[in-house]
């Protein structure tokens, strides 16, 4: 074996290995943001849990308890922020905006949540 192919069997080798890396990088990358989108998911669905469990006049004016906060450990880098406010077209339908916020990034979600609508009995003469 010459000096010659020895240099270019390191060089074929070298590159396989840099390619390699690259693509294992990308793989720790995807899978980080993978679980970051799997938590954000699940906070999410926590607090929609919450406000689903507030009473109408709650929803009509957000106490602090459930208008903003920040999650308890391991989610303690999580912080949200929650806006209920109801749809004009449709009596007992409240509009959900909910922002799950972290140091480099956020996530905004809206969902509905639905109130049967207080009957009044009308008495007659």
């Amino acid at each position: 074996m010459s000096l010659f192919e020895a240099i270019a069997a390191l060089a074929i080798v070298g590159a396989t290995s840099v390619g390699a890396l690259a693509v294992a990088g990308a793989g720790v990358r995807t899978a980080g943001q993978a679980r970051r989108v799997h938590e954000v998911q699940a906070l999410v669905r926590e607090q929609l849990a919450r406000l689903d469990l507030a009473r109408d006049e709650e929803l009509l004016v957000l106490p602090d308890s459930l208008a903003a906060g920040q999650f308890a450990p391991p989610f303690d880098e999580y912080r949200w922020q929650a806006e209920s406010r109801p749809d004009r077209r449709y009596a007992g339908l409240f509009t959900i905006e909910i922002v799950v916020s972290w140091p480099d990034g956020a996530f905004a979600t809206t969902s509905a949540i639905y109130r049967r609508p207080v009957m009044r009995v009308l008495e007659g003469p």
